[in-house]
């Protein structure tokens, strides 16, 4: 599985909010550490994204034998963990992929792409 997430409109939250970009804010302290969690929780790897340093906005990960069930559970408890600290919400996209796929294509995965697309216009986690 590739897990796309991207937090949405989050330049208008972070100019509304006065918060600058190169500094964790509290939403991208949180996605950041959550992230890092995710990645122990369901051996991951991740394959962009995760920033403590300046705060996590997206990030992309990689999980070769995911227990489904709780994988989306821990996926919806980050959407409203981040829904509750702010204005602003996490688009998350799933694509199962097929094990010929070689690792170099994993980053910027064309259908992790389209389900992340779908799920920022459907407003859930959307699973391709």
């Amino acid at each position: 599985m590739v897990i796309a997430l991207d937090l949405d409109r989050f330049g208008e939250l972070t100019r509304k909010m006065g918060w600058t970009e190169y500094s964790p804010n509290p939403v991208t302290r949180y996605l950041s550490h959550a992230v890092a969690d995710f990645a122990k929780t369901h051996q991951a790897t991740i394959l962009y994204g995760l920033d403590f340093e300046r705060g996590t906005e997206e990030a992309q990960m990689y999980c070769s034998h995911p227990d489904m069930e709780r994988m989306i559970t821990d996926l919806e408890t980050m959407r409203k963990e981040i829904r509750t600290i702010s204005e602003t919400t996490l688009s998350v996209g799933i694509a199962h992929i097929t094990a010929d796929v070689p690792v170099k294509a994993l980053k910027d995965f064309p259908l992790a792409k389209k389900a992340l697309k779908e799920s920022k216009r459907k407003g859930r986690i959307v699973i391709l």
